[in-house]
């Protein structure tokens, strides 16, 4: 409601935020008061597990937001209908549900996690990327590898960051350190919601302020279309100069829309990118096969 309301200029918000801080606050002092926390987060302590949590926390903003955007560019301003869009996200997934077995298969037989994280995050800046490119112009079957795309670094990066998580922790600590990376991820991604939706409304009054101010009644394409539109219904020239704009704005209207969908992709991308030096902050420490055991236990039951 920040949009509506004005953001800080609503008392309904200012208390909200006040309440929110106070509460993070408590927890804080409370989870790091007791000997036996509900969530340890003590354990952020540790470097391997504190900045896998940035890219945890950038990969479900990601996620979420790609999840949320797509959607509503490909009903509103591409013109899918909702069986249509589910299925353009359907297809593409099996490639990451395929790819998650090997991954683990690859990651329980010693292989270094962190090159997949880089490939991973790579790959999802790309697709996101090559999403703030496309046209209007563009068809399924050219969304269908876009997706492909984005399955494929989903899955490169989501187990080996839960194996990176871990590194450094003792094994009674795993089942916390993911439950905290988890954790994480859904916070990326209500964050990335709540941007991606503030950003789409600011990037589209801008985009229409740019484009309204070449819509103009008089203008040569104004007065083409108010000519065709008398050439065929017969109406008088006020009413088919109006009729015009009217068409015109509703072309503005999908154009905006689409400009501002296509600037929160690109946002989606300098995030990915931002956040790869990071990786020469992570150590990779070789474990023992009873600590990988443990490890893929710990993820499936934090799952």
């Amino acid at each position: 409601r920040g949009e509506s309301e004005d953001w800080f200029n609503s008392e309904a918000i200012r208390i909200c935020s006040l309440v929110s801080a106070l509460s993070l606050g408590l927890f804080v002092w409370q989870e790091l008061k007791v000997k036996q926390p509900a969530v340890n987060i003590r354990l952020l302590g540790n470097r391997n597990l504190g900045v896998t949590t940035i890219f945890t926390f950038v990969a479900g903003f990601g996620l979420f937001t790609s999840v949320f955007v797509y959607p509503v560019l490909a009903q509103r301003v591409l013109g899918f209908t909702p069986y249509e869009t589910g299925l353009a996200l359907l297809a593409p997934t099996l490639f990451g549900v395929i790819a998650m077995p090997i991954m683990g298969i690859m990651l329980s037989k010693g292989v270094p996690p962190l090159p997949f994280i880089a490939i991973g995050f790579m790959m999802f800046a790309l697709y996101a990327f090559l999403n703030s490119r496309v046209s209007l112009d563009i068809g399924k079957g050219d969304l269908f590898w876009l997706f492909v795309l984005r399955a494929l670094g989903i899955a490169m990066s989501q187990l080996p960051l839960i194996n990176q998580a871990v590194a450094g922790l003792h094994p009674k600590d795993y089942a916390t350190g993911i439950g905290l990376n988890n954790m994480i991820r859904q916070l990326g991604g209500a964050f990335g919601i709540a941007v991606a939706n503030n950003y789409v409304s600011r990037q589209y009054a801008q985009h229409r302020s740019d484009l309204v101010s070449n819509m103009q009644n008089g203008t040569e394409q104004a007065n083409a279309m108010a000519a065709n539109i008398m050439s065929r219904t017969g109406d008088i020239a006020a009413v088919a100069n109006t009729k015009a704009l009217t068409i015109m704005n509703a072309s503005v209207e999908r154009q905006s829309y689409f400009l501002s969908y296509l600037d929160t992709f690109r946002l989606i991308g300098i995030f990915f990118l931002l956040v790869l030096p990071l990786i020469f902050f992570l150590r990779v420490k070789k474990k023992t096969p009873e600590e990988l055991a443990a490890a893929m236990k710990a993820a499936s039951e934090a799952h």
